[in-house]
């Protein structure tokens, strides 16, 4: 099944494939793998695959650090953690795919041969498209009920969702990865608290750039082929309505560290969170917070701990 996904025989590829089969092994003998892990890994279609890998991958993250977990009982978060007061903080992941938006941007040629990488904003839409999805399992749609009305996650514990954005990348550029956003900053950060470009603010009477700030982004476009484009919101923290949704944990993962390449990692923390998540009980090189100021804007702080998943050197 791996040979077929990856299929060079490099030794690089026979690394990277021996790695990813230890870590679905381990996540398939827990007691977490739910009973359709094995099906989709092995289903032919690619979303399915990298959900059950982003799942196993997460799995690994959780395990290899020692943070205590439970077995999550009934139909619920992926995982379930506890810290040593005891409250409990659920996970819930998602691995996004690529759009027909990104597919077809991404897919142009340069005129030197090289192909573009996604734009912004149709890679911060699949964020903002993972969030909704994911609160509306913790909240319930119409006629289906969610983890919290089927009393899966009580009303104080926390709730936690991991998006995986390593299946945004290009097509054609798959090492170029589209972690961060125009900024520089990670999606997660970006979506969760409504920021956009890098702006300067220049100085009039020395005509000088007198600071570096960022520009507020409320909403996105997105792009859809038979309809006109639509705006959704990109501020998901500064919603009150989201206060039931602790933190975002941004990911890249894919299993590549073995073979030198970076998986970057990133905690985004809810300022109005109803139960917020302790900052170093979950995995993250860094972890960011947004505090509210009277003027309408905020002050971003980030945390840096240090890399996770450091990129082994490499070789060939």
């Amino acid at each position: 099944m791996l040979e077929a996904r990856f299929p060079y025989g490099s030794a690089r590829q026979v690394c990277y494939r021996q790695h990813l089969k230890k870590v679905l092994l381990s996540f398939y003998e827990s007691d977490f793998a739910d009973r359709k892990f094995l099906d989709e890994l092995c289903n032919a279609e690619p979303e399915k695959f990298w959900q059950s890998l982003s799942e196993a991958l997460v799995y690994s993250l959780l395990a290899e650090r020692g943070i205590e977990r439970e077995r999550p009982v009934g139909k619920g978060p992926d995982f379930l953690l506890r810290d040593k007061s005891g409250r409990r903080t659920w996970v819930e992941v998602y691995c996004p795919q690529r759009g027909k938006d990104m597919q077809a941007s991404s897919g142009d040629s340069r005129a030197d041969g090289t192909y573009s990488s996604p734009p912004d904003e149709s890679v911060a839409s699949r964020w903002t498209a993972g969030l909704k999805e994911k609160t509306e399992k913790l909240f319930g749609t119409a006629g289906v009920l969610g983890f919290l009305d089927r009393e899966i996650v009580g009303p104080e514990d926390a709730y936690v969702i991991a998006i995986n954005g390593y299946r945004l990348r290009s097509e054609h550029e798959p090492h170029v990865s589209v972690y961060c956003g125009i900024n520089q900053l990670p999606h997660a950060v970006n979506v969760a608290y409504g920021l956009g470009h890098l702006v300067a603010h220049v100085d009039p009477k020395h005509k000088e750039p007198s600071r570096i700030g960022l520009s507020s982004r409320a909403h996105i476009r997105k792009f859809r082929s038979s309809e006109p484009v639509a705006l959704i919101s990109s501020c998901f923290f500064l919603e009150p309505k989201n206060s039931r949704i602790s933190a975002i944990w941004g990911l890249d993962l894919s299993g590549e560290c073995v073979v030198g390449n970076p998986e970057p990692i990133c905690l985004v923390h809810n300022p109005h969170a109803a139960h917020p998540v302790r900052r170093g009980l979950i995995p993250a090189d860094e972890e960011y917070s947004w505090e509210p100021q009277d003027t309408g804007h905020g002050i971003l702080t980030s945390h840096f701990h240090g890399h996770v998943l450091p990129p082994k050197k490499w070789k060939d």
